[in-house]
């Protein structure tokens, strides 16, 4: 499954995926997992990796984040 903001890069990325898996895309903004969570699970039956490459700035060290700062 592929999630982006934009429609034209994540149709490209789906293309360049090749056709010896299922791909399933959807447009949403990263910061709201909840309802691609709740696609995927419907989709699929259940999540192996999750990857969330959303940019935001983090100011300390990633040894340092609690719980609370990883899902924000």
């Amino acid at each position: 499954m592929l999630a982006a903001r934009r429609e034209p890069e994540l149709r490209a990325v789906a293309a360049q995926s090749g056709t010896q898996v299922e791909v399933w895309s959807r447009t949403c903004a990263a910061a709201r997992r909840g309802p691609l969570l709740d696609a995927a699970l419907g989709r699929f039956g259940h999540v192996d990796v999750w990857v969330n490459n959303a940019g935001r700035g983090i100011t300390r060290l990633v040894t340092e984040l609690s719980d609370t700062d990883v899902d924000e």
